[in-house]
């Protein structure tokens, strides 16, 4: 495959069986530059890579997510956990994530010099039920989280969309015909403003300072810690002990905050070679919720464990879906090349990339 120049306008879109692209004429990336970018996909999305800008920031931007994204291809939630790439991310092209219905939750937190969610960004995006941006990120544009006319009428297709930023830019069509969207930001920011102005928003207001309180399965409390809406927040000096079993971790997994959230303990039963996980819960309280970057809201931790399993399953089901269709109905990889060049910069990602030569 010779040197891709230009990347087209969601030029995947209708293809739900294509699970990843490989660029593998590309070269390295040292010669990348607006004319001729350096192109990667890892994990169902596909990044550019422009070179480097006059702040010395690298330009590096989201040019698709491929709509087999957690259906046959990555999991339902995009977050810095799953998608490493997204830290470098300060540009997003139109359509971006239009369509992709596996999707469940998107958290740009990390993509701390995005400051645009492009036109139709999220459009139609039948399952998205979480947005988090960044804290600089200033403008939502035409028609980022609209509802195709018509296709908003169940009772699941809420969305919570977190914006940080103040003095946030939305345009007055980003919300059309979405029923059930909520804005979560602070009193008397652009967001309030708009949520007044347009009937179909509603609007929960978040706190200077929230509190991260972890939990073990019997519900003891283990740690409370306090500290700025936005922030990361510390974890237990010591890990929690529970005779019989391992722990694996925290649920929801720890991230920025936004609101008051909860963390319950994860145990992995030591007597059961299957791996199978135990986990208790308690309830918490504050407003909003977070999978993937750690917010709850009133709902109880329960609930909290309760999205994680069902992440877990989404997760579990791709898997088997992704096993079954090796022998059956392989989802379609497009390369141009036998040999993978792996893209530089994300050590973790299975990505198949290359650089503009």
């Amino acid at each position: 495959m010779k040197d891709i120049v230009e990347f087209g306008e969601t030029p995947f879109a209708n293809s739900k069986n294509i699970a990843g692209v490989g660029f593998y004429g590309e070269g390295d990336s040292s010669g990348a530059s607006d004319s001729n970018p350096y192109f990667w996909s890892s994990n169902g999305i596909i990044y550019s890579y422009n070179g480097i800008d006059s702040d010395g920031k690298e330009k590096i931007t989201i040019e698709e997510c491929l709509p087999s994204r957690g259906s046959s291809g990555g999991n339902t939630t995009v977050d810095p956990e799953n998608d490493a790439d997204l830290s470098r991310v300060n540009g997003i092209k139109d359509k971006a994530f239009m369509n992709c219905d596996s999707i469940k939750s998107v958290d740009l937190s990390s993509s701390e010099n995005l400051r645009e969610i492009s036109k139709q960004c999220f459009y139609d995006a039948d399952n998205l039920s979480e947005v988090i941006l960044p804290a600089n990120c200033d403008s939502i544009l035409e028609e980022a989280f609209t509802v195709e006319l018509g296709n908003n009428t169940a009772p699941e297709n809420y969305i919570d969309v977190y914006v940080p930023d103040v003095e946030v830019y939305i345009n007055a069509s980003a919300f059309d015909y979405n029923k059930n969207a909520t804005l979560h930001s602070y009193n008397d920011s652009a967001a309030e403003k708009y949520a007044k102005d347009h009937s179909n928003v509603d609007f929960k207001p978040l706190t200077d300072r929230v509190k991260a309180t972890y939990i073990d399965f019997d519900g003891k409390v283990i740690a409370e810690f306090t500290l700025n809406a936005g922030d990361y927040p510390d974890e237990p000096s010591t890990e929690p002990q529970r005779t019989g079993f391992t722990f694996t971790g925290w649920s929801p997994k720890v991230g920025k905050i936004y609101t008051n959230t909860t963390y319950v303990a994860q145990y992995s039963d030591d007597s059961k070679t299957s791996g199978s996980t135990s986990t208790s819960s308690s309830s918490s309280s504050g407003s909003g919720s977070s999978s993937g970057s750690g917010s709850s809201g009133s709902s109880s931790s329960s609930s909290s464990t309760n999205k994680s399993s069902s992440s877990s399953s989404s997760s579990s089901s791709a898997n088997k879906s992704s096993s079954a269709s090796s022998t059956n109905n392989r989802p379609v990889v497009i390369s141009g090349a036998p040999t993978p060049v792996v893209q530089p910069g994300s050590a973790n990602s299975s990505a198949s990339g290359g650089a503009a030569s």
